[in-house]
């Protein structure tokens, strides 16, 4: 289950998974902009946008992608995005 209700953003953030298996990352990352504007507190788009600049080295832009990603969840729901954010921290 998702953090969205919106069947739009999901679809594409759905697609965008499809596409960054492929590693079509700019493909995947224009697909997750569209999903993050249908719902701006769609957590998982946050996570994967971190992914894919951690992936390109953009450390700097997978940070603020985490941040806000966390800024939409409790602490208890979201010990992945602590993590990563370790990680980035520590890098």
């Amino acid at each position: 289950k998702y953090t969205s209700t919106n069947d739009k953003a999901i679809q594409l953030y759905e697609e965008a998974m499809q596409v960054y298996l492929q590693k079509r990352y700019e493909d995947a990352v224009d697909l997750l902009e569209q999903a993050r504007k249908k719902d701006k507190k769609f957590v998982e788009v946050y996570l994967q946008l971190a992914t894919i600049y951690k992936e390109l080295e953009d450390f700097e832009r997978a940070e603020r992608f985490l941040d806000q990603g966390r800024s939409y969840l409790p602490i208890a729901k979201t010990p992945q995005l602590h993590y990563d954010l370790a990680q980035l921290y520590y890098r």
